[in-house]
């Protein structure tokens, strides 16, 4: 639990190792599945930040070859949607994550992380190899002492700027402690830093609130981070890690005081009694010894804020403790002067504003310039313990730098371009849905890369376009799924087409035998005329009804006499053709011809059947029909 947020790590059903957080930045009222942007198992988190408006987690994903592995993420404002920030972060065998943030500075860390090609992460299986159980949530401890973790290689230190937006690596000095250039490849050349305890050193890199700017640090320079205690040397930053410098060689204990303004070390592998310190910010060294044997020195402390002249030593001789207080109130003649005129030739004081090297020259972190007021290296005079050291702050024209990697884009390590990512990759349905992608029919959405770096106060500037990204395959509205979608379509329609097909050939079959047969029309009905009287009804007695044909149909019998006799006159040639739209009087049934009915209803001809002939003269009735019936 912090100021802002509540964790809570939940187990994952139906197993024994793998968990899910749950943040609540409400104060308990509600809470938000953490999204991370991996398909990997996790199994224990870190909150290594959560005191400027975000969240800095680890997330442990699993072992490999002994070493625990996992990654570092950035929260937005609401600590619940995370981007990766460093992958294959280092860890000692206690758990202690290989990352530092700077104090004295806002938004700057250093870290360390695997660089080995061996140590990979399966997401198709969602994790590591020769996994081990470890649960719950663990806070970062500055300082702590852990038990120490076995020799790794491939270990590579690097720094942000912007609140683990951006990492570079730490760029060597170009002299040792002695004055002696220092050769190595370009390419390969880099400060590698004990960024948390191990084996062979207890002392990690420590850098204070009160000391702005300055950082102390065991390491090497090369391609990789070295364990060998010949490899060892210590190194000070005076500009919050963009610069470095080697103040001695091997491992040494060291602590500040005076705000900073006093710098105190002792060996911290071999048994002594020297004791090295200097005024002016690693600049020059004096040294002195302490009465007694030579013992091992365990560690060096003073007050908490780091703002007394006073320490202590302590360590160990044989079997025995031992304690040294040290006070180098005397060493200097009084106290400084002038903070309120920075870079006056008469004050002791100058400003400082801190940098991350960018290629442009500017000078803005976070979104800002700020400025810092501190002792000139060289002025002979203590801060004193009631020092308030006086910071200005104005905000710069937005950039790039001002920028995290929104969900879906990543990184390069020394770059600041977004890119998206492989979008089908497993994890991707874990942090966006399709509809949050937004997918067009062009087959791409247009998403935000970039989101402002929490407690970046950038004003105006630049302004991050939004990037065109192809849709995932899974999606309905992506080229494949298009494509796919209409050869779907394409073949069901051909499908129907053939079925209408053989079915129009199987029932239709008689009627295209006889396509060329005609049909003539019998009448057409009309609507019922003032003429029309009951009379006419009589008329029509001897006509077969329509509906006794019909209701006739089909209940034939082989061999039944019982027949009707009909007589069927017409003038016509053509054949009948039965049409019931038109007006008619009567319906007459004329001719010589007879045609039996079988009672069943199905008609026989008792003679050939006459081919009908035209109409001599047009009926007056009938005189717009085609095909008038004789009503004489």
């Amino acid at each position: 639990m912090t100021k802002d947020y509540l964790f809570v790590a939940r187990a994952v059903p139906g197993s024994e190792t793998t968990v899910r957080l749950e943040v609540s930045a409400n104060g308990a009222r509600t809470f938000a599945t953490a999204r991370i942007p991996v398909a990997l198992e996790q199994h224990s988190y870190t909150i290594l930040d959560a005191s400027h408006g975000f969240v800095m987690l680890h997330v442990h994903h699993g072992w490999k070859n002994g070493r625990e592995v996992g990654n570092i993420y950035a929260s937005d404002a609401t600590g619940a949607l995370f981007s990766l920030s460093l992958p294959n972060v280092a860890s000692n065998q206690g758990g202690e994550v290989a990352i530092e943030r700077i104090l004295s500075m806002d938004g700057v860390y250093i870290a360390n992380y695997v660089d080995d090609p061996s140590v990979e992460f399966s997401e198709e299986e969602g994790e590591l190899v020769d996994d081990e159980p470890v649960e719950g949530i663990d806070f970062q401890r500055h300082h702590g002492a852990v038990k120490p973790s076995k020799d790794e290689d491939y270990i590579r230190t690097v720094i942000s700027f912007d609140n683990g937006g951006m990492w570079s690596h730490l760029e060597p000095p170009a002299e040792d402690h002695e004055g002696r250039q220092i050769e190595c490849p370009k390419s390969r050349c880099s400060i590698h830093l004990h960024v948390v305890s191990s084996e062979v050193t207890s002392v990690p890199l420590y850098a204070t609130e009160a000391a702005v700017g300055l950082i102390l640090a065991m390491g090497n320079i090369g391609p990789y981070l070295r364990y060998e205690q010949d490899e060892m040397n210590t190194y000070l930053s005076r500009d919050g890690g963009l610069t470095w410098q080697e103040v001695h060689a091997g491992s040494y204990s060291y602590e500040f005081g005076d705000h900073g303004g006093l710098i105190v070390m002792a060996d911290a592998t071999r048994r002594t009694r020297n004791v090295v310190f200097s005024w002016t910010e690693g600049a020059d060294w004096y040294d002195f010894e302490l009465d007694g044997e030579p013992f091992h020195v365990n560690n060096i402390i003073t007050s908490d804020s780091a703002a007394s002249t006073k320490f202590l030593i302590y360590g160990t001789r044989d079997y025995d403790s031992v304690l040294y207080h040290l006070d180098f109130s005397s060493i200097l003649p009084r106290t400084c002067s002038g903070y309120w005129a920075p870079d006056a030739q008469s004050s002791d004081y100058e400003t400082w504003i801190p940098s991350a090297g960018l290629i442009s020259g500017e000078s803005c972190l976070l979104g800002r310039i700020t400025s810092y007021v501190r002792r000139k290296p060289h002025a002979k005079c203590f801060n004193g313990e009631k020092f308030e050291r006086p910071v200005f702050k104005n905000n710069c024209p937005c950039t790039f730098e001002d920028y995290h990697c929104a969900l879906g884009f990543a990184r390069t390590l020394g770059e600041s371009e977004c890119r998206p990512v492989d979008v089908d990759a497993g994890w991707y349905l874990l942090v966006l849905t399709p509809e949050e992608m937004e997918c067009t029919s062009s087959g791409a959405y247009f998403a935000d890369a970039y989101r402002r770096v929490p407690g970046d106060t950038c004003e105006g500037g630049f302004v991050p376009p939004k990037a065109q990204v192809p849709c995932p395959s899974f999606s309905p509205l992506s080229r494949a799924a298009l494509i796919a979608s209409g050869l779907i379509v394409v073949i069901i329609l051909l499908l129907i087409g053939m079925n209408r097909a053989a079915a129009g050939l199987e029932g239709n079959g008689g009627f295209e035998i006889l396509r060329y047969v005609k049909y003539a029309t019998l009448t057409r009905a009309g609507r019922e005329t003032e003429d029309y009287t009951s009379e006419n009804e009589g008329e029509l007695g001897d006509a077969p009804s329509l509906d006794q044909y019909c209701a006739n149909v089909g209940r034939s019998k082989k061999g039944d006499d019982n027949v009707v006799h009909h007589n069927i006159a017409s003038d016509s040639e053509e054949s009948l053709d039965f049409d019931f739209d038109d007006d008619a009087d009567a319906l007459r049934l004329h001719g010589d011809h007879q045609v039996r009915m079988r009672a069943s209803g199905i008609s026989s001809a008792t003679a050939a059947v006459p081919r009908l002939q035209p109409p001599t003269r047009a009926s007056p009735v009938f005189e717009n029909e085609d095909f008038p019936l004789d009503t004489d």
